[in-house]
Parts: structure tokens; sequence; C-alpha cells
């Protein structure tokens, strides 16, 4: 006897869901049209699920043909319900029907079998048969489990394969969960076939996908209701050939300051009435917000564009007002038309909203043309980016250890630790390309929290101190320090790792002492957790001696600058800057030795420790504890 239980509750949430989904508004992604098609596909299999197995149990009052078909039909619609599960995990990962036509017939060979097997059971009674006791199970019954096993046990494969599509682990974690939730379903449907419970893993898989990939409102900037840059990448990502259409940008003169003139709630209605002006005015097109005051709209090529800009300027000499907002706004535009303009998609996107910063400061309401030079020219800032936002997302910052050495024995006593990022090929990216890029884009906090986390546990499993070390030295950037939960999360952090905080010391640049009543509440929250603190590149800001001398600092660096210029042309500056150091009771530090001669001359000025190539570079973490045995370190 078949059980109802599971089976009804599932149909109708799937019914709102359905009625949920094509009430929003959506990109006309292929995946998207994949997951409608599921939707739509799952909810016919659970009505015919529902519908026979209603049938078979009062088998006695239908005819046999009625009956043959309402089995028959569910059968197909569950063969083609797991069939759309495969071909959305392909899209899902870029795989699309023109890139792998052979694999994608041999995949669909098992789908049209199936469907011929249950569209032939009247006759051959292979797969299912009715009789005076009802329905029955045929010799080929199985072949149910094995078509959904497939294409459940293929999609993972494709999965792993090619997970490295896929931009974040979460997704990678989203695809394994609704792939399990589908075996588990059929392993359950096997084990209880009465229950009726696998239309409920479905549904589970299907809500999985919904909150991971297809929930429209992922790509809909909420406070003027167009789509955002999510939206704006995975439409170009997909659309391998949009070669008929010009991408142009649009960008509000001075936003910024406008957002700080105007306040936040009247610029954010400003952008709403824009953004409905924007969908109405070009109709047919796509809109994306950009954030910044930028919009992207991917226009058809025969249209006419300075048509259109023409009359958006029209719209923009006038005030945008509504019940309690009035604002007055300029535009500026950029267009890119990638028919002539060779590029990946995504760096095309990159380029265009770098080329509309630069038509904001310019603002003389021209169209500015973005060329291949413009391309090319941002095409390694755009790698650099890219290389940033995997080494995060994958927790690949790697760490490497300069040594520090003690002025007076050369015996190394510490260490700093730096970040290394590498591009896709394998090659590093140096430093001074990618740290202010993350400075600038704020990304540089994910980056010192893995560097942090990496030293932690590379002192927890390395006993260094038997070599001599005394402490590591971690960079901590001037937007970490301005991180109220800095104190607590970093404390965390060595309480879990069981690493003494004392045992690192956080470098600061002359730059946090801007906000001096933060640093002080900041620098206290933190000592009073167990860190202490080193003052990284003086000489390159313009710090107070005196205010210097009320920082709870254990060691100042001279910034390397500073040292080559004084081993260039000795003076009186630098050896009484050392002195005044020393007697507020810093030890001092001299960055960028790379000669005899020059640690010689930083030791004569009464420096406590040197660092530098002469001593050695950076060194990868198995290096650096080859590098600490004595018979392997200069002297």
């Amino acid at each position: 006897m078949w059980d109802f239980s599971f089976v009804i509750p599932s149909y109708f949430i799937l019914m709102l869901f359905i009625i949920h989904y094509l009430c929003m508004p959506r990109l006309p992604l292929i995946k998207s049209r994949v997951f409608l098609t599921i939707l739509i596909v799952d909810f016919i299999s659970i009505s015919m699920n529902i519908i026979s197995t209603w049938f078979d149990i009062h088998y006695l009052e239908y005819d046999l043909p009625l009956l043959y078909t309402v089995n028959i039909l569910f059968f197909v619609f569950f063969f083609l319900r797991s069939y759309l599960f495969y071909v959305y995990t392909q899209v899902l990962v870029n795989i699309y029907p023109k890139d792998k036509p052979v694999e994608i017939i041999l995949c669909t060979i098992p789908l049209i079998s199936s469907c011929i097997t249950a569209f032939t059971a009247y006759f051959n009674h292979k797969l299912f048969y009715l009789d005076s006791n009802g329905y029955n199970g045929g010799p080929w019954l199985n072949i149910l489990y094995l078509i959904l096993f497939f294409y459940v046990i293929i999609p993972f494969i494709i999965l792993i394969s090619h997970r490295q599509i896929l931009h974040r682990n979460r997704e990678l974690y989203a695809a394994i969960g609704y792939l399990s939730a589908l075996f588990l379903g059929g392993i359950l449907r096997k084990l209880f076939p009465g229950l009726l419970i696998m239309d409920t893993l479905v549904l589970i898989a299907i809500i999985i996908i919904y909150l991971s990939f297809e929930n429209p409102a992922l790509y809909i900037e909420p406070r003027i209701e167009v789509f955002n840059t999510f939206g704006l990448y995975d439409y170009i990502d997909e659309k391998h050939d949009i070669k008929d259409q010009i991408l142009l940008g649009m960008i509000i003169h001075n936003y910024q300051d406008l957002r700080v003139i105007y306040g936040t709630r009247q610029m954010d209605s400003g952008l709403y009435m824009i953004g409905k002006f924007m969908n109405k005015h070009f109709k047919g097109s796509k809109i994306f917000y950009a954030r910044k005051g930028r919009f992207v709209i991917l226009t058809d090529r025969h249209t006419d564009i300075q048509k259109l800009i023409s009359e958006v300027y029209n719209r923009f000499s006038q005030p945008w007002r509504s019940h309690d907002t009035e604002i007055y706004l300029n535009v500026n535009f950029t267009m890119l038309d990638n028919s002539v303009i060779k590029g990946s998609l995504s760096l095309m996107i990159e380029t265009l909203l770098s080329k509309l910063d630069t038509s904001d400061i310019i603002n003389n309401q021209q169209l500015l043309q973005v060329s291949q030079r413009d391309i090319s020219a941002n095409e390694y800032y755009y790698t650099v980016k890219k290389a940033i936002e995997s080494a995060i997302e994958n927790n690949n910052v790697e760490v490497f250890f300069q040594p520090l050495v003690d002025a007076y024995t050369e015996k190394v006593v510490g260490a700093e630790a730096l970040a290394r990022i590498y591009d896709e090929f394998g090659e590093e990216i140096s430093p001074v390309d990618f740290i202010p890029l993350a400075e600038k884009n704020g990304s540089i906090s994910q980056i010192g929290k893995q560097i942090f986390c990496k030293t932690c546990a590379f002192i927890r499993n390395n006993d260094i101190q038997q070599y001599g070390i005394e402490w590591i030295n971690v960079n901590l950037s001037p937007i970490q320090f301005f991180n109220t939960d800095l104190p607590n999360e970093y404390s965390s952090i060595t309480e879990v790792l069981g690493v003494d905080p004392s045992f690192i010391h956080l470098e600061i640049t002359e730059s946090t002492l801007s906000d001096y009543t933060f640093f002080e509440k900041q620098i206290r929250l933190m000592t009073e957790k167990g860190f202490l603190f080193v003052l990284d590149d003086y000489g390159k800001g313009y710090s107070n001696l005196m205010r210097l001398k009320s920082c709870p600092f254990i060691n100042v660096k001279l910034d390397m600058d500073v040292v080559r210029s004084y081993c260039k042309e000795p003076g009186n500056i630098i050896p009484n800057t050392v002195n005044s150091f020393k007697s507020m009771g810093f030890k001092v530090t001299a960055e960028g030795i790379e000669s005899a001669s020059m640690a010689d001359a930083m030791y004569n000025i009464g420096c406590d420790y040197l660092q530098g190539f002469y001593f050695s570079k950076p060194l990868h973490m198995g290096e650096f504890l080859r590098y600490l045995k004595p018979e392997n370190q200069n002297k």
C-alpha cells in the first residue's frame, strides 16, 4: 500500500514555489530556463505519481488502457526529470550542447531508451504490467533506478572535473548538495517504495538550487529594481556570442559626493526613479547597476545610440522628483562595440567600468569610446584582480617568511610573514601589483586574515623556538586595524590554534594613527588580548615623535628607502632618530639591508635588528624551516 503523507505536501509546496518563481523578474539565462523546465517537469512528475498511484490503488474502477497510460506518463516524466538535473549541472559548469555534442548525445541515449521501454510497456510488460492483482513491477523495473543513478553519478563526475568553473566553494558544495539529495532520494525509493518519499528529496534538491543559483533576488539591486553585477557577469559568461549587441555605460557624475550632499535616503530614492526610467526608456535592452552610480546597458547594435543618449541627457537636465525628493544629477557615457574589440567579455566589462570612471573625471558629456588599447592596458589589472579573488575564495594565499636577524650576532631571531599569490598559470604576482589593488578594493582584509591564520597554524605545527625564533611579525593593514571586531576575531583564532598572542607581533603603519582616538582604543583592546605592536615603514609618513612616545610599540622599523638614503649619504638625522627611539624604550629594525656595508652602517648607529636580501629573500614555509638549521644560515 502506498503512503501519500510525503508526496501531497511536497506537491503543494512545489506549486507555490513555481508561482513565486514565475512572478519574479528573471534574466534570460540558459540555466534559468533549464531550472524552470525542471520545476514544470517535476510538477507534472509529482502529479503523475499521485494520479498513477491513486489509479493503481483503485485499479478495479478503471479501464486497463487508462491505467497503462497514467503509469507510462509517470515513468516518462520521472526519467525526463532525472535527465534535466544532469543537463542543469552541465550548464552550471558552462558546458552547452554545441560544446560537446557527442557526449550530450551519448548521455541522452539512456533517456530515449528508457522512454521507449515505458511507452511499449503495454505490449512487452518489461517495466511494469497490470493484471487482476493490480500494478506489478516488471523484470526491468530496476531500470528506473539505473537511469536515476546514471543521471546523478555522471553530473558528479562533470562537477568534480569542472569545479574550477564555479567561482566560489559554496557553489561547489551546493551542487554536491542537490546531487546528494537526488541520490538519497533514489536509495529511499528503492528501500521504501510505498512511502513516495523521493519527490520530497527532489524538492529539497530544487530548493538548494534555488537558494544557491536561481533565486531571482540574487540578480536584483533592491534599491533600484534593475539587475546587478552578479546578473551582468552571469549573463555575459553564458552568452558566448553577443556580437550583435553594444555595451553602453552610464555614470552619475560625482556620485559619492552627492550621496553626502543629498543623503543616503534621497540618493537611493533618486536611483530608484532612474532605474524605472531606464527600464522604460531602454525597452528590449538589459539594464544592470554596477554600483557607485554606474549603469551598464546591453543593447542591440542597430539601436540609435546617439538619439538615446540625447534623450537621457534631456531627462537629466530636469530634477528627479518624488513626494519627498528633489535632486539634480548629471551623467556621462562610454560605449564599447564588442564586434570590433577583442578580449574576454569579463575583461571588456571591467574596462568599460574603468573608462566610465575616467569619463566621470573628464565630465565633458561626450561619449567616450572604449578602444582595443584600453582593453590591453586593463588586461594585467584584470588578471591580478581575478588572482586575488581566486586566492581568497580558495584559501590559496601563500605565506612566505623573511628572516629578521639580531644586528649584534646576525642570528635569526624572528621573521616577517608576507603574502604571495599566483595567477591561473602558477606565475607569482608581485606584491607591488596586488597589495595596492587589494587595499583599494578592500580584499586586503581577507588576505591579512588568511596570513594570520596560516602563521598561527605554522607556529602551532612547528617547534620553531628550538631554532631561536622569538617572534613572527604579521602585517595589519589600516583597513583591518579599523575593524572594531578585530580584537575578538584575532584572539579567537589564537585560542583555537593554541598560540600565544605575544609570539605574534602585529606590524602597523603610521596611517593607522590618523584617527588617534580610535587608535588608542584599538591598541588598548588588542594589548589586553596579549598582542604586541610594531610600527612599520617609519619614514614614509609624518609621525610626531612625541605622539609615538605614548604608543605601546615594542619595535620601530625604518623604511628601506630611509635606510638606503642614509647608507648612500650618511648624516645625523637617522642616528639621532634611532637614539630617540631607543631612549623611548623601542627596539629598532632596519629594513632593506642588501650588503655587508649596509648591515655594518645600521649596526653602528644602534639598530637592534636587520632585515633584507643580504640575509635572505622571503622563503616559503618549508624553505624557511630548512634555512633555520644552523648549517644553512649566513654568518
